[in-house]
């Protein structure tokens, strides 16, 4: 099954998968295997009910690996729920996701669980539902570590990216220059070019604000700022964060 799958021969993935269920029900590895394959071929309610399978296999205090399986089955589980455009459903799987995930967890359930979080605030935004959105970000900055990989702290940096654009969209100029703010905390200079990007683009952003509250001291000192994540080989839109700045 993982064989036909790598080939993209989904149905026979498919087939391989169900073979292996008639004689190990149990199995949560088998019921996620399934539910992938069976999403490739756009068969969106099957996946979501091989998901629920599996979800009745892992208790939340299981160990990490069944934990981290049934948190990749619920991610799994709010795409397929948002391609059904079923909202509500996919907010709540990727809200699942804390279930199986603690703050003290290793690395990668940490990862998934930021991961869910990020994907829970885009879904809160399509709803309309802001508020919502701006806490789920927040949320998302107690699984990450400013000392994480940066593939981690990259999710964190996306969710306030995101908080501060709402904030601004509800006029809300003070907390969303500590958005910005906040994405610093998680982007070093010698982060690589997609990390500093993000943190080019919140100074950028910062300033402007700095602008519009007629600070501009604050907005000036943020500019100059911009200069320290980009550097002349970096590619076009990242160079361009510094010359607008500039």
């Amino acid at each position: 099954g993982v064989a036909c799958g790598r080939l993209e021969r989904h149905e026979e993935a498919e087939t391989a998968f169900r073979k292996a269920l008639e004689i190990a029900p149990d199995d949560a590895n088998f019921w996620k295997s399934l539910a992938t394959a069976l999403g490739h071929q756009d068969r969106f309610e099957d996946a979501v009910e091989s998901i629920d399978h599996l979800l009745e296999l892992v208790k939340t205090d299981a160990p990490v690996e069944l934990r981290e399986m049934a948190v990749q089955g619920l991610i799994e589980q709010g795409i397929r729920l948002g391609q059904l455009e079923r909202p509500e459903d996919e907010i709540t799987a990727y809200g699942q996701v804390l279930e199986y995930v603690r703050p003290d967890d290793p690395e990668g359930l940490r990862h998934l669980a930021a991961a869910g979080l990020v994907q829970q605030g885009v879904a809160f935004g399509l709803a309309n539902r802001l508020e919502d959105e701006i806490t789920v970000y927040d949320r998302v900055l107690e699984y990450v570590r400013p000392n994480d990989s940066e593939e981690l702290r990259y999710l964190a940096a996306i969710g306030q990216g995101n908080r501060s654009v709402r904030l601004e969209q509800l006029g809300r100029l003070d907390d969303e220059i500590v958005a910005y703010d906040r994405v610093l905390e998680y982007v070093r200079p010698d982060d690589p070019e997609e990390l500093r990007r993000l943190a080019a683009m919140a100074l950028f952003s910062m300033g402007v604000t700095f602008g519009q509250l007629e600070q501009r001291e604050d907005q000036i000192a943020t500019y100059d700022r911009v200069l320290e994540y980009v550097r002349p080989d970096d590619p076009e839109e990242t160079r361009l964060e510094a010359a607008k700045a500039l």
